[in-house]
């Protein structure tokens, strides 16, 4: 089932689901429109490491897509009490930008 479509956003309403630090770090870049690339590039790893760390995120939050991960993350981040994001440098003044208020 999707994120949107499970109890309280999480999978079978067993509460929030344990994403590790970079977990975190990721869907907080998800949420800031980031590409697999751009992603690799903010925190110094391979997109290919992005990838993985992603189907992680979907398998732990049952989110079914980026969308759906980028929609609902704001709230999931919250709701985890996410570190503050890695610098972005390099990247544009878009990317670094809060979340918009459009995933509230």
């Amino acid at each position: 089932s999707s994120l949107a479509e499970t109890h309280d956003g999480f999978p079978n309403g067993r509460g929030l689901p344990r994403l590790t630090r970079r977990e975190k770090e990721i869907v907080h870049q998800v949420c800031a429109g980031l590409k697999n690339k751009e992603i690799a590039e903010a925190l110094a790893i391979t997109p290919g490491t992005v990838k993985v760390h992603l189907m992680h995120i979907f398998e732990k939050t049952g989110a079914k897509d980026r969308f759906e991960l980028a929609v609902h993350g704001r709230r999931l981040l919250g709701r985890l009490r996410s570190p503050e994001p890695p610098p972005m440098a390099g990247l544009s003044e878009r990317y670094a930008a809060p979340f918009p208020s459009a995933l509230e």
